[in-house]
């Protein structure tokens, strides 16, 4: 019994020789344009991950962007509803001053709305949603459909800043213009009388 597994093992050993003698003259026969394209293909793969890798790398950095602008947003948005308010009340003040009288009149409710009221009694409201960061500017009539500002971080002059956007132009919109457009709408509004 001795001898049989020694002969088994032999067999065994003698078979795994061979193939690994086998597997040598096959490595040693592979044509030398099959070894280039492996190498090529290699590369091609180490490339493919490099892209890849450079891909992800991008985008990790652009979400982290994204999530600075968020932020960004959250924590100015206040302040630019103050200074949009500060620009209301300056071209008023403007206004009454060229008027000579007080031509128009502004009620600051608690934080959000602002109401512009003409002397005979036409009024359009600024309402301030600290949820989305919107301002939305109602006009004299009812006809015209209120115009709507959103506060973005966007990069201006090659820095991120806190800028009002209209939503329907989609350009940019300084605070002393949405002023001045919103009190030029009431000025120019003309109510029919019947």
């Amino acid at each position: 019994m001795f001898k049989a597994c020694e002969i088994r093992k032999g067999a065994e050993e003698s078979e795994e020789s061979e193939a690994a003698r086998r597997g040598k003259e096959r490595q040693r026969k592979v044509p030398v344009a099959v070894t280039i394209v492996v190498k090529i293909l290699g590369m091609c793969l180490h490339e493919a991950l490099r892209a890849y890798e450079a891909r992800r790398l991008r985008s990790a950095d652009r979400d982290e962007h994204l999530l600075l602008r968020s932020r960004m947003v959250q924590t100015q948005a206040q302040g630019r509803w103050i200074d949009l308010i500060g620009q209301f009340r300056a071209a008023i003040l403007t206004v009454n001053t060229e008027a000579g009288r007080a031509l128009l009149r502004v009620e600051n409710s608690p934080g959000t709305r602002l109401r512009i009221e003409r002397e005979d009694g036409i009024a359009i409201q600024v309402q301030y949603n600290s949820a989305l960061h919107r301002v939305n500017c109602s006009e004299p009539s009812a006809d015209t459909s209120a115009r709507e500002i959103e506060l973005k971080a966007l990069p201006v002059d090659g820095n991120d800043s806190t800028v009002w956007v209209d939503r329907t132009t989609r350009r940019l919109v300084p605070d002393a213009q949405i002023a001045e457009a919103v009190l030029q709408s009431l000025l120019q509004f003309a109510p029919i009388h019947a």
